[in-house]
């Protein structure tokens, strides 16, 4: 009776961690192609997780271990069944361990050695230089095949060349999941010496925004840059995915030789169910998930006319972008490309915002080739006038401030108000506004961003109000005289920056 308990309870912990290999619960911080690899090992058996449905990818793996997963791989691999127990001669390896055998096939196969004094070193954690030894031998390479570099030199230019790796760090011990991941590669490969199979299309892989759709062509900006159009290959499945991959939404798409699209999914590709997504830093919180937004992660804004601007990540943490994601001025879900715990890249649609709007002093006019021409403070060149306004086309003037910006036939611009007030930073008066991000107050308690795109300009006036100077500036004092204008949700002109510009005033 007891030796059956015994073989039930051995028995009910196979299965169990048998039936885990798709339910791991700690993968999240583990790349697609790790997760992808820990699950596919799991479920031939070569690499097993533990009875609380973890895995445990950052954990050390040792040279015994290690020994059982390459044997396993490649009896898997090959159809090669696994021998018996040979005799070994290591003195730290003992006849009743429960790796002996693994280790001795191991040995007998080539893919493992011990050292010069006789010993395997059993509990030894084995280091990625090793693995990636010892799966290129699993491969069939001998000494032969490799170069003069010496180890491991020579394993990993083999490997490299294989196409087993490709990066260029090895130092260090390997953890569960890099062995993962090193012998789900081997895995793919050819043994040595065996015909090369026909190489497949090479595709180039990208995530991007569909902003337009034919029945043959799509066009999508991309995170790598630029609106582009492609054409829809003929065995591409496009039908399939329409419903989601439509326009407006992130998808993730391959292109074959000839800049067509053939593959179009969601592939890590999430939807934030909400309206407000939660930002602090680099930290944003989304659909109840704690993430971090990747140092070289793409964000793209679209606005409700389809167009696409990519912001950097810098511009996007210091600037009313932030406040907007607080708030509610984007009307649909935020989309976002997810690699574990890390924020890849945001779409945010049905942005409201208008960055390429310009504010400035009208410097000099005059008569122009068709109508009235004009140049702005800082600007090295006239522009055709395009006053848009309730009183139609207007002669510009010189001591009026206008919100403008550059089109075809010139410029198109309209007066804005200012609100007189003086402002001060949240955290105390001094110099309040020097870089981008600056919270600030103005005097009736309204809190305001500084945006990378916020203009501020010392204004000199002369007595009759008329303006003699315009200089643009970096910084603002607790005891300059300022005016402040502040955008209107409610207006046609919503520019999307919570301080359009800030006026330094000087006075002769």
């Amino acid at each position: 009776m007891k030796k059956f308990t015994v073989f039930f309870i051995a028995l009910l912990l196979c299965l169990l961690m048998a039936g885990q290999a798709l339910a791991f619960t700690d993968l999240d911080d583990c790349s697609p192609e790790t997760r992808q690899a820990i699950n596919e090992l799991a479920e031939k058996q070569i690499l097993n997780g533990y009875i609380d449905d973890t895995f445990r990818p950052n954990d050390s793996i040792s040279r015994a271990e290690f020994a059982k997963v390459a044997v396993l791989a490649l009896t898997d691999k090959t159809n090669m069944p696994m021998g018996a127990v040979q005799e070994i001669s290591y003195r730290d390896v003992s006849p009743n361990a429960w790796y002996t055998k693994v280790i001795a096939n191991a040995a007998a196969l080539g893919l493992m050695k011990g050292d010069t004094e006789g010993t395997f070193r059993p509990n030894d954690t084995v280091s990625v230089d090793e693995v990636i030894t010892i799966l290129i031998r699993a491969l069939g390479y001998t000494e032969a095949d490799l170069d003069m570099s010496g180890w491991p030199a020579s394993y990993i230019n083999k490997a490299r060349e294989i196409g087993l790796i490709n990066y260029d760090t090895y130092n260090g011990d390997c953890t569960r999941g890099q062995a993962a991941a090193l012998v789900a590669r081997m895995l793919e490969l050819p043994q040595a010496g065996a015909e090369k199979p026909e190489q497949p299309v090479q595709l180039a892989y990208d995530y991007g925004v569909v902003t337009e759709l034919t029945s043959n062509t799509i066009t999508i900006s991309s995170f790598k840059g630029g609106a582009l159009s492609y054409k829809l290959a003929e065995n591409c499945d496009w039908q399939a995915a329409k419903s989601d991959c439509g326009v407006g939404r992130l998808i993730y798409f391959g292109l074959d030789s000839k800049q067509a699209v053939v593959s179009v999914s969601r592939q890590d590709i999430y939807t934030h169910n909400q309206h407000e997504a939660e930002l602090s830093g680099t930290k944003i919180k989304l659909n109840g998930k704690n993430m971090l937004i990747a140092d070289d992660a793409t964000v793209l804004l679209m606005n409700s006319n389809g167009g696409v601007t990519s912001v950097s990540l810098e511009r996007l943490l210091a600037s009313s972008y932030v406040a907007d994601l607080r708030s509610n001025n984007y009307r649909v879900p935020l989309q976002y490309v997810a690699d574990g715990k890390n924020v890849r890249g945001l779409l945010i649609g049905d942005y409201r915002g208008q960055s390429q709007q310009q504010f400035g002093y009208v410097d000099e006019f005059g008569t122009g080739s068709e109508g009235e021409s004009v140049k702005f403070y800082g600007e090295n060149e006239f522009y055709e006038w395009n006053y848009v306004g309730n009183e139609g086309e207007l002669r510009p003037e010189t001591d009026v401030l206008y919100a403008y910006e550059h089109r075809a036939d010139g410029v198109r611009a309209y007066v804005v108000d200012r609100t007189k007030e003086q402002i001060r930073g949240a955290y105390g008066e001094g110099e309040v506004v020097q870089f981008a991000g600056d919270i600030c107050l103005t005097t009736s308690g309204k809190q305001f961003i500084i945006d990378a795109e916020t203009v501020i300009m010392k204004v000199s006036y002369r007595s009759d109000g008329s303006i003699y100077d315009v200089e643009y500036i970096d910084s603002v004092y607790g005891g300059d005289r300022v005016c402040v204008r502040y955008t209107e949700k409610s207006s046609s002109n919503y520019t999307g920056i919570e301080a359009a510009y800030v006026l330094v005033q000087d006075f002769i």
